[in-house]
């Protein structure tokens, strides 16, 4: 972190993380670190699902279900 926090000083720059990693950080550090709001959105939330549950086996995986090794694209229409 120091090196990081030199690297940020002479450059100019702010240091930046995700607030999932923010909340890991000890609160001493916290007042000198901003945060990025990261947020998935998803264009076929019933595919995903059912996809993510064929790949942990879960309620709705296995036969008929998407296979495990189907590529999810959140973005997909967004391109």
């Amino acid at each position: 972190m120091k090196a990081l926090r030199r690297a940020a000083k002479e450059n100019k720059a702010a240091l930046i993380t995700t607030e999932k990693d923010y909340a890991r950080l000890p609160d001493a550090m916290r007042k000198e670190i901003l945060t990025l709001p990261v947020a998935m959105a998803l264009n076929d939330e019933a595919g995903f699902r059912a996809r993510l549950l064929a790949a942990i086996g879960g309620p709705g995986g296995g036969p008929g279900g998407a296979p495990p090794n189907a590529p999810i694209d959140a973005h997909k229409e967004a391109r």
